[in-house]
């Protein structure tokens, strides 16, 4: 991911829930962990903002 940052000069955020088992998954789309997802979704647009 580093490398890649750095090579194409563009922000490149890694969202993938490396969950262990279904509570986690649902915890972290959306439960008591919030949602993961929208969470990289927004630092993706943030910085594609500041990278303009």
């Amino acid at each position: 991911m580093k490398d890649l940052n750095i090579e194409l000069d563009i922000p490149i955020v890694f969202g993938v829930l490396t969950d262990n088992n279904m509570q986690q998954a649902i915890n972290r789309s959306g439960g008591k962990h919030g949602n993961k997802g929208v969470e990289a979704a927004i630092t993706a647009i943030e910085m594609a903002v500041l990278n303009k």
